[in-house]
């Protein structure tokens, strides 16, 4: 009886997916011929929900996807969605612009998900596995506890040091003008933070380990967040449960999203985001007592949706951008760091890039959030503030819509690959998805390959250094001692 109930379940969210399919599509092509950027935008919406039911219908294997949604949602959706059902106008760029929005989110919504489709089919279901404990194992886990506690209180004190500069200047002096007193050796073992937490949690300890460890790094983010640096904050969280619902999936030894869980993201969530919603206000001064919950909800992805605001005035500046010479923005990150990191500036005397936001990093970075916030917002980009980018205009100013349709279905696919990856593979295998997950949200906001930068980062492969060493001399020279694995082996921490 129950297998049939969920036999019926399923065949009425498919019908409701095709609805949402079809009513999304013809809405969109209705506003284009109508001229309606309030049809196109519902349509844009309906195809979005429709990603978010086939992510919620096998969240475990499409947590990725799913979440990615939401992001989307958030940073590009609710302006529009929202200024259109308080009945305000919202295209108040260039028509061509607008155009190029609507277009673009149509796109990357719709091959999105054909790709994770397609890669849904492609992949087979991995069965849950139970990890095997062996000296390797055990070794490699404790060196990287060691290393994740240090890095954290390295961090966390180099992050209490800027809240304490912010309270005695202003948000926008901390990227202009702070400068860490922290010893240089305390800055970099700082660096290896996001790193130590991804191959600690790359060895799938048992929920009892990973639980602290994950409450520990959200918890690091608490200084950045009072002063008034959201995004850290939220990523980590976002971090934390996403790699709860990926264990859920595959590990049978313990229940990772239980009943106490499951009401904790449910009672938590609305909570986070009306707190996230008052924190505009706070953060600014202003008054929040009139504010009702609902409001502060829907305020909260007002807000944040300021990134359709930048698609479209991005579209509307590039020609404007300084090109002093050839840009590729697509990997931007990486073309920067050979031009002008370290080595380049050492050995071939290119110039820096320099530190926060300033007219060489505006003019010559391969980025097109500062390129954009450079020719858009001079002085306000030079006294600390910016506009964010999204791997949408890096791509358009690459390869055009071509592009976007390209990158776009093969994410969709990654989205759902890169969980069978970290379930199917080996500590190396694992680290890598989570080192990805980093900053793999941040996308649509952020550029085009940011998530993959970490390759390319001193401080990762010092990181990876730091464990090959701390393995080396605990393990291969003996000075790992048998009763710690005899300890992990009969509290089943591994």
């Amino acid at each position: 009886m129950e297998d049939i109930q969920k036999k019926d379940y399923r065949k009425v969210l498919t019908k409701i997916q095709i609805v949402l399919i079809i009513f999304g599509v013809g809405l969109f092509f209705w506003g284009k011929y109508s001229e309606d950027f309030n049809r196109q935008i519902l349509g844009i919406v309906c195809l979005g929900i429709n990603n978010l039911i086939y992510g919620i219908r096998n969240m475990n294997q499409r947590v990725l996807f799913f979440f990615f949604t939401i992001m989307l949602f958030t940073f590009m959706y609710s302006r529009p969605l929202i200024s259109m059902l308080r009945g305000n106008i919202w295209w108040y760029f260039e028509p061509q612009s607008i155009d190029f929005s609507m277009n673009s989110l149509f796109l990357t919504t719709t091959f999105l998900f054909i790709g994770a489709v397609i890669a849904q089919h492609a992949f087979k279901r991995e069965k849950q596995v139970v990890s095997s404990i062996n000296n390797k194992n055990v070794v490699v886990l404790i060196v990287t506890l060691l290393l994740f506690i240090v890095s954290w209180m390295c961090s966390t004190l180099i992050d209490v040091e800027k809240l304490l500069f912010v309270r005695s200047h202003t948000y926008e002096d901390y990227y202009v003008s702070f400068t860490s007193k922290v010893p240089f050796f305390l800055k970099g073992f700082a660096t290896l933070l996001p790193y130590s937490i991804c191959f600690l949690l790359a060895c799938k300890p048992r929920k009892k380990i990973a639980f602290p460890v994950l409450v520990l790094y959200v918890i690091g983010a608490i200084p950045t967040l009072l002063m008034g640096q959201r995004n850290g904050f939220v990523l980590r969280l976002l971090f934390a449960l996403v790699y709860f619902i990926i264990r859920n999936g595959s590990d049978i030894r313990d229940k990772w999203l239980g009943k106490i869980e499951k009401s904790l993201i449910f009672i938590g969530t609305p909570f986070l985001l009306v707190l996230l919603g008052a924190y505009n206000y706070i953060r600014a001064g202003s008054n929040v007592e009139s504010k009702g919950i609902i409001s502060l909800i829907v305020d909260f992805f007002y807000k944040q949706g300021t990134q359709f605001d930048t698609l479209s005035s991005g579209y509307e500046n590039l020609d404007n951008l300084p090109f002093l010479d050839s840009k590729f923005y697509t990997f931007g990150g990486f073309i920067d760091s050979f031009k002008h990191g370290f080595i380049a500036q050492k050995i071939f005397g290119a110039p820096g890039l320099g530190t926060g936001n300033n007219p060489v990093k505006g003019m010559l970075s391969n980025s097109y959030a500062h390129n954009l916030a450079y020719v858009y917002r001079r002085d306000a980009y030079l006294a600390g503030n910016g506009n964010g980018g999204s791997y949408l205009l890096d791509l358009n100013a690459d390869f055009g819509y071509l592009g976007i349709v390209i990158f776009s279905f093969i994410l969709g696919g990654l989205l759902i690959y890169l969980v069978k990856l970290f379930n199917s593979r080996g500590l190396i295998m694992s680290s890598f998805v989570l080192c990805c997950l980093l900053e793999l949200f941040w996308t649509p906001r952020g550029g085009a390959t940011q998530w993959l930068q970490f390759l390319i980062k001193p401080s990762f492969w010092a990181a990876v250094l730091a464990v090959v060493v701390g393995y080396l001399v605990l393990g291969r020279f003996g000075l790992f001692p048998k009763k710690w694995i005899t300890y992990i082996e009969s509290r089943e921490l591994l």
